[in-house]
């Protein structure tokens, strides 16, 4: 393909990236969403930003299997156009329940635009390329929600509602995606070759789970975490999730870099970085500078984990399997997002008595230092890596 042609495929990559970044447009206003439906659980609030896992979960399952008879190009609009009419659906009626279930809906298109926009980059690129643009990919995840919860936190303050209205991003990337994606597809991973994976997908995937089950604590906790001046500050919520998503893009950019000083242990290095971003948070709530370094670093593990695990797996199977490789990775990342929060608040109250902020960060913390020097052992007996 053309260095033009690169260009364009790249964009619409951006372009998917926004869709994926809405999954976090209520991130900043979820106290002010607790505060107005005072009557519903916290763990259902909290689950706006994890319900759409529960049917993207269900569509990666077969994503990689339609993107063979519909396209790509086909499944990418349909995504768009779906993020963009849940979004606002909300804006006809004040009611949490008509909110949490076109949360759910939207995750057609989550599921959609995670699960197949690694494919669409294996297509495309290969070796130092295909690392470099999915870290731009990551970084682009990113940008969308840095631009979606900064925005939100300063709209949404004081009527969250207007939040909603961020959705309508999702008609942008809809344009971007028909300009950009060729109608005519890469044939060369599409027919009837047989699907093949391997025990090493699986232990990607598990590791995935792991580390998006702590990584998604940052966003359902920050906005309620605050004390101090700083306490039901939307502006300043928004602004610590931009924060957070500011890191992805640039350590997402800098991803090829990071990885050729990192190599084998990078995706142990970027867990171990969440867990120090978590106690600084968890220690300084009403910090705003030591907030920010814990969003800085808490970004850092999202922009370098989920690209590279996402890189690595399509190198273990043939380019035919890495739809349905990045599918179960997609269904690991959604399975996780969608139990995180309960069991997180569950764990919290076991361990130190009450379900708070700071007690989920914690417990985020030594999970993901666990998890962590598990993965080091994992790397060091992977004679592949």
């Amino acid at each position: 393909m053309t260095g033009f042609g690169n260009k364009r495929i790249i964009a619409a990559i951006a372009a998917i990236a926004l869709i994926n970044g809405l999954q976090h447009c209520v991130s900043p206003v979820l106290s002010e969403i607790h505060h107005h439906f005072s009557s519903v659980d916290i763990s259902f609030v909290q689950m706006l930003i994890t319900a759409p896992c529960l049917i993207a979960m269900i569509v990666a399952l077969i994503t990689g299997w339609l993107a063979m008879r519909v396209g790509q190009r086909t499944l990418f609009l349909t995504a768009a156009a779906v993020s963009g009419v849940t979004g606002v659906l909300p804006c006809l009626a004040d009611n949490f329940w008509i909110l949490f279930f076109s949360r759910m809906a939207y995750g057609l298109s989550l599921g959609i635009a995670v699960s197949l926009v690694t494919a669409l980059v294996a297509d495309y690129f290969e070796g130092e390329q295909r690392v470099r643009v999915m870290g731009m990919q990551g970084a682009s995840v990113g940008a969308a929600m840095m631009i979606v919860t900064t925005v939100c936190g300063v709209i949404g303050k004081g009527d969250f509602r207007r939040a909603y209205f961020i959705n309508l991003l999702a008609f942008v990337a809809f344009a971007i995606i028909a300009v950009c994606l060729p109608k005519k597809e890469k044939k060369k991973r599409r027919g009837m070759q047989r699907i093949q994976l391997n025990h090493r997908v699986f232990v990607m995937a598990a590791f995935m789970f792991v580390e998006s089950f702590f990584v998604i604590t940052f966003t359902t906790n920050i906005s309620m975490h605050l004390s101090g001046s700083l306490k039901g500050d939307t502006a300043v919520a928004g602004l610590l999730t931009g924060i957070f998503s500011v890191s992805q893009v640039i350590f997402g950019f800098l991803l090829n870099h990071i990885v050729k000083v990192s190599r084998k242990y990078t995706l142990p290095g970027a867990m171990f970085g969440l867990a120090l971003g978590y106690l600084v948070i968890a220690v300084f709530p009403g910090n705003t500078v030591m907030l920010v370094l814990g969003a800085v670093l808490c970004g850092y593990s999202q922009g370098v984990y989920f690209p590279k695990a996402m890189v690595e797996v399509t190198t273990v199977v043939p380019l035919a399997s890495a739809p349905m490789a990045s599918s179960v990775m997609t269904v690991a990342i959604c399975g996780s997002q969608l139990i995180s929060p309960v069991i997180i608040n569950i764990a919290a109250k076991l361990v130190f008595g009450e379900t708070t902020t700071t007690n989920a960060y914690m417990i985020a913390c030594i999970g993901t230092v666990i998890s962590g020097i598990c993965a080091v052992i994992w790397k060091m007996k992977d004679k592949n890596c």
